[in-house]
């Protein structure tokens, strides 16, 4: 069975590293790997490429990724949370579209809290600021959470 590098995982064909890249990292390219696994008689049979830190994340994928967030904090709660409330960074060195940068971003705003949360009443809407969760379990699950739908982002 022959993998078709170029279709399923292009970036596995790169030659020289990316631009961009500290002096400190050291390119080996996947090629001289798989052939040196073949010289000892091992084959790939399965490839897939993601984005990991520095993938692009188009808009749709970041308004999703924080919708499905903010419902892992606030499911069964009546508040409403806007979207950008979630994605906006707290600091300069959190911009960016990656996944891993919207995974930081959304994970500190919901376990921190002070975000706003709208309450609609009768005749008007009032609001207040998610508190901090402080309860390890409560940490924990929404921590649990986030990973695993960063993980179904990042194959998507």
């Amino acid at each position: 069975m022959t993998i078709d590098l170029q279709q399923y995982a292009p970036a596995a064909l790169a030659t020289e590293p990316r631009t961009g890249l500290s002096s400190k990292y050291s390119f080996l390219p996947t090629r001289a790997v798989l052939d040196a696994l073949a010289e000892d008689g091992w084959v790939a049979v399965d490839c897939k490429q993601t984005w990991g830190r520095r993938g692009g994340f188009s808009t749709s994928g970041k308004h999703q990724f924080a919708r499905r967030a903010i419902e892992l904090r606030h499911a069964g709660s009546e508040g409403v949370v806007a979207i950008e409330d979630i994605l906006t960074p707290v600091r300069k060195e959190d911009a960016g579209n990656s996944l891993w940068v919207r995974f930081n971003v959304a994970q500190e705003k919901l376990l921190k809290g002070a975000y706003p949360v709208y309450h609609r009443s009768k005749n008007d809407w009032s609001v207040r600021d998610a508190r901090p969760i402080r309860s390890i379990d409560e940490s924990s699950k929404l921590n649990t959470g986030l990973w695993a739908l960063a993980e179904q982002f990042s194959v998507n």
